[in-house]
């Protein structure tokens, strides 16, 4: 859905629009600046008395990526905010917006197209629903860098869709290459 087409009373929160202008991120990395830009947009819609629901997306257009996870430039400590770990200059975690979309008391909805990775994925099984397109690619890649994913993926996606699909994503970071395959 884009936003232009989105009721009066449902939010549209498009990832990418919290990118800073003039530092591309064509996957949606959700990186500091682009965390800050979702807590404050969620926090906004919620206390905004006109909007029943809020549905996120990777773009205004509703095209392209949702988003490819977190911005590895931070893992390595050269860039500010933390991923996993509170930040002391209040920049939320990934884990922090999980939990935030999760406690939600409006409905939140991810629109999940393009590459739905790591902890874009993580972010979308917090969500209350999920929707996808069929050029949705979706998984949690990063054990195959060594790490385990931060945001909740591991015990949300069980949840979801049971423990042997869910090992399967998260033990081999197997990406699923289609939204059908997301049903089983």
């Amino acid at each position: 859905m884009a936003a232009a087409n989105a009721p009066a009373n449902v939010a549209i929160i498009a990832i990418s629009t919290g990118t800073p202008p003039g530092k591309p991120n064509p996957v949606n990395a959700l990186g500091a600046p682009v965390r800050q830009f979702l807590q404050t947009s969620l926090q906004n819609a919620l206390n905004d008395p006109s909007i029943e629901s809020i549905i996120l997306i990777g773009r205004p257009d509703g095209k392209g990526v949702f988003s490819a996870g977190a911005d590895i430039k931070e893992f390595s400590g050269n860039d500010s905010g933390g991923v996993t770990t509170s930040d002391p200059d209040g920049i939320p975690t990934l884990n922090d917006i999980a939990h935030f979309i999760e406690g939600s008391s409006k409905p939140i909805i991810a629109a999940l197209t393009g590459a739905c990775l790591g902890g874009g994925m993580e972010l979308a099984l917090a969500a209350q629903y999920r929707v996808a397109d069929h050029t949705l690619k979706y998984g949690l890649p990063e054990v195959k860098i060594g790490l385990i994913p931060g945001a909740g993926g591991t015990q949300r996606l069980p949840r979801l869709c049971g423990v042997r699909h869910a090992l399967d994503v998260i033990v081999r970071g197997r990406i699923n290459g289609t939204a059908k395959e997301g049903l089983k």
